[in-house]
């Protein structure tokens, strides 16, 4: 299942990455001389279980990056030094599912996570190293529902930004070069992932969040900072691929895939969902984002349309 998952994954990927990857595919495809080097590398380790007692009432779980964690928010009221070093905030969308449904909900997101730095693998963060998320969530057989919000640091999505802002255009050939490299390996990074989240015990369902859009090519308040309104469309495009992605991969292996909705609600906008340049972290969800994320999580995880 697994294999043929993979196969229908990578297939969809494929069709999708056509357009953005013709001219760096050739020197790829250079370097592969088998089939076990072209599929090889989604060949991932299990995650073990990480040491410790069994997290027996953990109801809900939550991996993931600086969205899932809230960074800029409030500090949670009795932090961990884990809390601490991840940044983890009092109005991240864990926080709000666990509040309103008085579910026992263990976010375990930490900024700056990566699928390999912080999912399947330890991350150092904070002066600490965090053991992998997967391997805390094996220790709770009893949860019935995970969600993972992952992808936006294994594109490296604020260095594009920078270097988006910095260039003439965002749609040359060094920007486009530098994030189709960065979406081919978050994609097979992603594909293991995925095999293995199948693996978790007690057969949660699995939710697998896609970015909100941060940015509204019609509002021009951001050109002051580099960021024109075109260059604001070519971020908008690598957002949907980077969407596309992590939808055609959920759906490929039977999990659940939201968006959250934040039209009308952009960075610039009189009621804006995301944090301000001048705001302690730019371009992450502020308290109303969070809310949101945590209603369209809700509502897939409740099967309502």
């Amino acid at each position: 299942m697994v294999i043929a998952g993979g196969l229908l994954f990578v297939e969809a990927v494929n069709v999708g990455l056509i357009g953005v990857t013709a001219f760096t595919a050739p020197g790829v495809l250079r370097d592969v001389r088998s089939l076990d080097a072209l599929v090889g590398q989604t060949q991932t380790a299990p995650v073990a279980v990480q040491p410790g007692p069994p997290l027996a009432g953990v109801q809900a779980i939550v991996m993931g990056d600086s969205t899932a964690a809230g960074l800029g928010g409030p500090p949670l009221a009795d932090p961990t030094k884990a809390d601490m070093a991840c940044a983890r905030s009092s109005v991240a969308f864990a926080d709000v599912l666990a509040r309103v449904n008085e579910w026992n909900v263990d976010n375990l997101a930490c900024s700056s996570a990566t699928i390999p730095d912080g999912i399947i693998g330890p991350q150092s963060e904070g002066g600490r190293t965090l053991p992998p998320q997967l391997g805390v969530a094996k220790r709770a057989p009893n949860a019935q529902a995970v969600i993972v919000s992952i992808g936006a640091n294994d594109l490296e999505w604020n260095t594009l930004i920078k270097l988006c802002a910095a260039a003439d255009t965002c749609d040359n050939r060094a920007v486009t070069a530098y994030f189709q490299r960065r979406l081919a390996a978050f994609t097979r990074d992603y594909l293991g992932l995925l095999s293995q989240l199948g693996a978790l015990p007690g057969n949660p369902t699995i939710v697998i969040n896609q970015y909100y859009a941060p940015f509204d090519a019609s509002q021009d308040c951001l050109s002051a900072l580099g960021l024109t309104p075109d260059k604001v469309n070519s971020l908008l495009q690598d957002l949907q691929a980077l969407n596309d992605v992590l939808a055609n991969g959920a759906q490929t292996f039977g999990y659940q895939t939201v968006q959250p909705d934040f039209n009308g609600h952009e960075l610039c906008t009189p009621s804006s969902y995301v944090q301000g340049p001048t705001d302690p972290a730019p371009l992450h969800p502020n308290a109303r984002g969070q809310l949101v994320i945590a209603l369209a999580d809700e509502r897939a995880l409740l099967g309502a349309p």
